[in-house]
């Protein structure tokens, strides 16, 4: 008896057509409801916990260091520092930004990337961001590398002021060799005016000053008629002659990690801040006893305990103005070890589709 000669398996031209309209409806489906996938799958994310239309400041638990990274209402991002040097702290911010800014984003532009002054503790991560991150403008302060040859020429021929250091002359050196980066060298008078914020230098005022913590830009981001001012390590003598432009705020990003050196009681009187944050960590042998007592006292002049916020207490700051104006904090910010994509669930839900109509057509051809 000559045997039953099997069908060769083939999909059927209707469960093509099938499979094709799920899939425009299912990937149609993903890419409308985009956000709302991704806020369900990643709810415990701390993108889920604040108005991510409005701004968002990360003060970033980087040490006895400092950097800070704003999330403007446009899309646009400023990083303002980037920590110490050391292995682990440099590992620490990256895998931040990674993991918590960067992780829902398409890209890792770093749009505006300001570096205050020359101090360690404060540029000790920058070569690090020009090699992991695109990053499209710098601000940088009047202060040269005599370690670098174009620098060097400058500082013999103009008597400019420089710094020594090897983590200067390699950020310097980092800097300049990043591709399609516009520098400028932050001074008072500079201003990005956006749609619906505005980022304006009020200092430095000079153009030398016998301090490199002086050369530190006062910088005040405004959104929705709310106002932060980023400081570095800017001094009294930056304060004294920046007062006439200073302005009220309502966060201050509190200076030289709460040290006396700065936050005088005049700039506080000009200032008259609600909320403030202050990077400082004992970990690394903050033998400064940063914040100082002193600049505390200063500050409960202002604002209640409660709105006084530090990273040796509070670990990884997330501030947050809403659209609506509000504004609100979130302490001991974790880094997220996984953010699912919605492209992810798409892909796996393509393959469910496939699988479920490779199934069912293979046994309509068997009952065949």
């Amino acid at each position: 008896m000559a045997r039953k000669k099997k069908n060769k398996f083939s999909f059927t031209k209707s469960n093509i057509i099938i499979f094709l309209i799920l899939s425009v409806i299912l990937i149609s489906f993903t890419f409308i409801f985009k956000n709302k996938i991704e806020a369900f799958i990643n709810k415990n994310d701390i993108s889920n916990e604040i108005d991510n239309a409005g701004l968002v400041m990360h003060t970033i638990d980087v040490g006895q260091a400092e950097a800070i990274m704003i999330k403007l209402p446009d899309g646009k991002n400023m990083l303002i520092d980037s920590g110490n040097t050391g292995s682990d702290k440099i590992e620490r911010l990256k895998s931040y930004l990674n993991d918590n800014y960067f992780a829902s984003l398409n890209n890792k532009e770093i749009d505006y990337f300001i570096i205050t002054h020359s101090d360690a503790d404060h540029c000790g991560g920058a070569s690090m961001i020009f090699e992991n991150f695109k990053v499209n403008t710098v601000y940088r302060p009047n202060i040269f590398s005599n370690k670098v040859a174009s620098e060097e020429s400058i500082v013999t021929s103009y008597n400019k002021k420089y710094v020594s250091t090897n983590v200067w002359a390699n950020t310097i050196t980092s800097m300049y060799n990043e591709e399609d980066c516009e520098i400028f060298f932050s001074k008072s008078g500079i201003e990005i005016i956006e749609e619906s914020y505005s980022i304006k230098f009020l200092a430095p005022t000079e153009d030398n000053y016998s301090n490199v913590n002086s050369y530190s830009p006062l910088i005040v981001v405004e959104y929705n008629n709310r106002r932060i001012m980023l400081t570095g390590d800017a001094t009294i003598d930056t304060e004294e002659k920046a007062i006439d432009n200073l302005i009220e705020c309502d966060v201050l990003n509190v200076a030289h990690h709460g040290s006396t050196t700065s936050t005088s009681v005049e700039f506080l009187a000009k200032v008259n801040p609600k909320y403030a944050v202050i990077s400082c960590n004992s970990e690394d042998g903050n033998n400064y006893g940063h914040p100082h007592q002193e600049i505390l006292n200063r500050l409960l002049n202002y604002m209640s305990e409660s709105h006084i916020y530090r990273t040796d207490l509070n670990g990884n700051i997330l501030l947050n103005i809403a659209t609506d104006g509000d504004i609100n904090v979130l302490l001991d910010v974790k880094v997220s070890t996984t953010f699912i994509r919605a492209e992810y669930i798409l892909i796996a839900l393509e393959g469910i589709l496939f699988v479920v109509c490779f199934t069912v057509n293979y046994k309509n051809q068997e009952k065949n």
